[in-house]
Formats: C-alpha cells, sequence, structure tokens
C-alpha cells in the first residue's frame, strides 16, 4: 500500500469533516477505518504516514480555528497570516463572512429549538405512556380484584351447597334412624305381648297346689 492511501485519506477526511458539519455518523466512520488497520499500525507504522497522521488527530482532538470577517479585509487576512505561521497540525480553519457566521448562528439556534421541541416531545409522550401505564394497572388491579371477589363468590357457593348436601344427609340419617327405632319398639311391643300371653297360664298353673 502506498501513501497517500484511499483508506487513509478517507480516514482523515472523514474526521474533519464530522468537526465542520457535526456529522457523528462520519467520526464513526474514521475509527472503523482506524479500527480495521489497527493491526497494521501497530506493527508497521512507517507504512502508512498519513493514517498514523489521522490517528493523532483523532486521540489529540481537532482544533477549530474560526475567522469571521471580510476576506480580503487586512485584520482578517493578518489574522490568517498568524494562524498559518504557528505550526498546529491537528487544528481546522474556518473563515466565515459576516452574513455566513449570522446565518449559522440562526441555524444553529433553529438546531436548538428543533431539539428542544424533540425533548419536550418525547417527555410529553413518556408522560403520556405513564399515564397509559397507570391506566393499564388500574385495569389490571381492577380485572384481579373481580377475579379474586368472583373465586370468593364461588367459594361462598360452594360451601353453601356443601352445608345443604350435610343438612340434606344428616336429616336422611335422623329419619332413617327414628323409623329403626320405631321398628324396633314395634318389635319390643310385639316381644311383650307374646310374653303376656304366655306367662298367664303358667302363673295360674304354678298356684295350684
Amino acid at each position: 500500500m502506498y501513501e497517500p492511501s484511499a483508506n487513509s485519506v478517507s480516514a482523515s477526511n472523514l474526521l474533519r469533516l464530522s468537526h465542520y458539519t457535526g456529522r457523528h455518523d462520519w467520526l464513526l466512520r474514521s475509527e472503523q477505518l482506524l479500527a480495521a488497520f489497527s493491526d497494521r499500525l501497530q506493527r508497521v507504522p512507517v507504512a502508512l504516514p498519513e493514517m498514523v497522521q489521522a490517528l493523532m488527530a483523532h486521540h489529540y482532538t481537532l482544533r477549530e480555528i474560526v475567522i469571521c470577517g471580510q476576506r480580503e479585509a487586512p485584520d482578517t487576512l493578518s489574522l490568517l497570516s498568524a494562524v498559518h505561521s504557528l505550526f498546529l497540525p491537528h487544528k481546522i480553519t474556518e473563515e466565515r463572512r459576516e452574513k455566513e457566521r449570522r446565518r449559522g448562528e440562526e441555524e444553529r439556534r433553529d438546531e436548538e429549538r428543533g431539539e428542544r421541541r424533540g425533548v419536550e416531545r418525547r417527555r410529553t409522550g413518556d408522560e403520556k405512556g405513564e399515564e397509559r401505564g397507570d391506566e393499564r394497572r388500574g385495569e389490571d388491579r381492577k380485572r384481579r380484584g373481580e377475579e379474586r371477589r368472583g373465586e370468593e363468590k364461588r367459594e361462598q357457593q360452594d360451601r353453601g351447597e356443601e352445608r345443604r348436601g350435610m343438612k340434606q344427609r344428616n336429616e336422611k340419617a335422623e329419619k332413617k334412624g327414628r323409623r329403626g327405632n320405631e321398628r324396633i319398639r314395634g318389635w319390643e311391643r310385639k316381644q311383650g305381648k307374646k310374653r303376656s300371653s304366655i306367662s298367664g297360664p303358667l302363673e295360674h298353673l304354678l298356684k295350684q297346689p
């Protein structure tokens, strides 16, 4: 691989573009490129000087220098020459005119307002979600309460039927016991009449001399 290679230049450009535009996805792509060549960067870094420079810029983070003013104005030119006279390998120089600066500030404010509106919408959505969750939990509690009341009612009905069944069985047993007692008393009366009919002649015979 010869330097500057397409991968090395892409890693450096994606890193710089991410700082220019604020696009985080481009920063992630630059990091993915550096990670893909991490083994070679560790073994033979001298073979990839452009990628090593991109790695150092990523490690030390880029510094953005913004100069606002008329491009050909003396003060703007003096500022540019002062910046370029210094060795700042990890710098990003951005020249903006006054109108562009104002437009950029307005765009940033619009983005911030949009983000705030998005946060408010998410918060409102979360609150509505919590309300729906509370409603669902209330419905669940109500349903469980109805189920418990239904189970208690069924248990009471089962106990009532069991008590009625026991009462009926006891009444039947009592009736059977009364009928049995009546049969026994009837049989005893019959036996008593028989004994009295036999004992009368026997007593008469015993009284004879």
